[in-house]
């Protein structure tokens, strides 16, 4: 495998870094692996993660190229999976124990495949989105998914028995709910005020361009092939864009944008771009204000994503740009994520 070799940081230019914790194993470095014939955890090592010294942007050493990331895009894992889990039925008693029983069998006999693990990464994620707010019922989540990745089943079932009744709402900013949230909107109209006109880009599925009412103009950006699904994410043979309200306007580049929106949000996004200062500053020239929501990196970088931000390197892009950043809404935070609004 030939990666690209980053010698300075893509925000700041400086060559001073430390090296940070490894990516963690998930579905992305599973299913590159395959594909590349190599192994999972020598992936991981050869995409390093390190720290920019001055501005504390978390960057890969080595990248992949972009035909390499149009091939994950687009035949490795060409259906983004977050985004159609994103108010599926699958936040449900009945297909966790479906699951469950799968990954029971598969145990029962020994199975070596990857579908234990595909079984795995379905239970955890079910269990996650567990919207408990008891110290009680946090515990038990917790202990939920120890046993889950354990593969102990006597004990799943047991801690599943005490939750059941916690599956009636996923909680908000998580992977079935996505990021429609009425107290984010209510936090970003009280910095920017009423938004007649609102774009996101990346994924069509989990933000609020199906939500908001008739009087807001909506518009959807396709990202690039060599950045975020899009291309070939389809089920049942309709492309995802395809969900979209006939309302929604769906435009295959940037530049097709006549007229400034109010807003652009651009939610799990930025961490995948190649050069993320001229990235969001060709956003700027067609939007007055950009929402950005991230993972936090303190669990290691995944392989999917080039960059892990923090407030201090997110500030530093913002100065760089000339721009406001306000980090003060507080309700996405337990999730492991953060939002930045950038104006």
């Amino acid at each position: 495998m030939k990666l690209l070799k980053i010698l300075k940081c893509p925000v700041c230019q400086s060559s001073s870094y430390k090296t940070v914790k490894d990516g963690y194993k998930n579905m992305y470095s599973e299913q590159i692996s395959v594909h590349l014939k190599m192994s999972e955890k020598k992936l991981i090592k050869d995409l390093k993660n390190i720290q920019c010294k001055k501005c504390g942007l978390i960057y890969k050493k080595s990248w992949f190229k972009p035909n390499t990331l149009n091939k994950l895009f687009n035949t490795i894992v060409p259906t983004h999976p977050k985004g159609w889990d994103t108010g599926s039925k699958k936040f449900s008693k009945k297909y966790f124990k479906k699951k469950l029983k799968r990954l029971s069998y598969l145990i029962v006999h020994n199975d070596k495949s990857l579908e234990i693990n595909k079984n795995l990464r379905e239970l955890i994620s079910i269990a996650d989105s567990l919207n408990v707010k008891k110290k009680i019922d946090i515990s038990n989540k917790l202990n939920l998914i120890k046993f889950i990745k354990k593969k102990n089943i006597s004990r799943i079932k047991f801690y599943y028995k005490k939750l059941t009744p916690k599956f009636n709402n996923a909680e908000e900013f998580k992977r079935f709910k996505g990021f429609y949230s009425e107290s984010l909107m209510n936090h970003i109209k009280s910095i920017k005020g009423n938004m007649n006109s609102y774009s996101e880009i990346g994924c069509p599925l989990w933000g609020n361009l199906n939500r908001l009412n008739h009087r807001t103009k909506c518009s959807f950006i396709k990202g690039k092939a060599h950045q975020f699904w899009g291309q070939k994410c389809k089920k049942r043979n309709l492309l995802c864009y395809q969900k979209l309200k006939k309302r929604v306007k769906v435009y295959d580049k940037i530049s097709a944008i006549k007229k400034k929106t109010d807003y652009l949000g651009a939610y799990l996004y930025l961490d995948h771009v190649f050069k993320p200062v001229s990235f969001i500053k060709s956003l700027f020239k067609y939007t007055n204000s950009i929402g950005l929501i991230l993972e936090n990196s303190d669990n290691g970088v995944p392989v999917q994503h080039f960059t892990g931000w923090n407030q201090t390197s997110i500030k530093f892009l913002a100065n760089k740009l000339k721009k406001r950043i306000d980090f003060s809404f507080k309700n996405i935070k337990k999730t492991e994520k953060s939002f930045y609004l950038i104006y």
